[in-house]
Formats: structure tokens, C-alpha cells, sequence
């Protein structure tokens, strides 16, 4: 049985972790490809570099939509903190996948 939230705004950061998880799962994957790249691997810690970066991208269009949603029903002020703390999390993310991606680069040049 599925438990559905009681509001608008519960929905709202319920699905913000939702995808910020999704998306932390996608950047902790690569430390696992970029730290063992083998030359067939190059390929596979490519695109997983580029789904951890579209994942990242979905996160602060997400955090974004929900500060638009916030603003217009007057949710609370609180839920638009998580929003911006998500999207400053996403740069963190963003630039440990360019790290991971130069380090790729390094390692198999």
C-alpha cells in the first residue's frame, strides 16, 4: 500500500528527495567506473558521466519548478529552502562529475 502525502507542499519535498537520491545514486556510481576505467570501460564511464549529468540537470529543473509552484501557493518558506539548498547541492554534484570526468580523460589518455 502506497502512502500519498497529505499536501501539495509535502509532495513537493517528498519528490525533491526522490530525485535528489536518484541523482545521488548516479554520481556515487561513477566513482566506481572512473576509478577502475579499462579501455572498454572508457565508454561505459562516458555515458555514465552523461546520465549523472542530465540526472543533475532534472534536479535543479525539479527544484526549480517547485520554487515556481511555492511562490504561486504559498507554501512555506521552509520548503523553498529546501529548494535552494537542493539546487546548491546540484553544483556541488555537477562539480564533482566534471572532477570525475577530468580524471577520466587523464587516465585514459
Amino acid at each position: 500500500m502506497k502512502n500519498y502525502p497529505s499536501t501539495m507542499e509535502d509532495s513537493l519535498k517528498q519528490e525533491l528527495w526522490k530525485w535528489l537520491h536518484r541523482t545521488l545514486d548516479h554520481v556515487d556510481a561513477l566513482h566506481t567506473c572512473v576509478s577502475t576505467p579499462g579501455e572498454s570501460d572508457g565508454a561505459v564511464a562516458a555515458a555514465a558521466i552523461e546520465s549523472a549529468r542530465k540526472a543533475i540537470e532534472a534536479v535543479r529543473l525539479y527544484a526549480s519548478e517547485c520554487v515556481v509552484v511555492a511562490q504561486t501557493h504559498g507554501v512555506s518558506t521552509a520548503t523553498l529552502h529546501i529548494a535552494d539548498l537542493v539546487t546548491q547541492l546540484c553544483q556541488c554534484l555537477e562539480e564533482e562529475v566534471t572532477a570525475l570526468d577530468e580524471e577520466l580523460v587523464t587516465c585514459t589518455s
